[in-house]
């Protein structure tokens, strides 16, 4: 398998760093699963990141539909 053929991350932990790589691997075409051992943990930067692409829709530097 070469580097550009991967088209999957899966990110363990959903603390500030997880959410943060998990946001930019999503910004950059990759399917991303975020997991975590804490729900309320991962609520947090799924909310987190959902408001972060909302600021980028408002400010118009994203499409809705992406």
């Amino acid at each position: 398998m070469q580097i550009d053929e991967i088209r999957r991350l899966c990110v363990t932990g959903a603390g500030q760093m997880g959410a943060q790589i998990a946001i930019q691997g999503a910004l950059h075409g990759y399917e991303v699963a975020l997991h975590d051992i804490s729900a309320e943990q991962l609520e947090s930067a799924v909310s987190g990141n959902r408001k972060h692409l909302d600021r980028k829709v408002e400010k118009g530097k994203m499409a809705a539909e992406e």
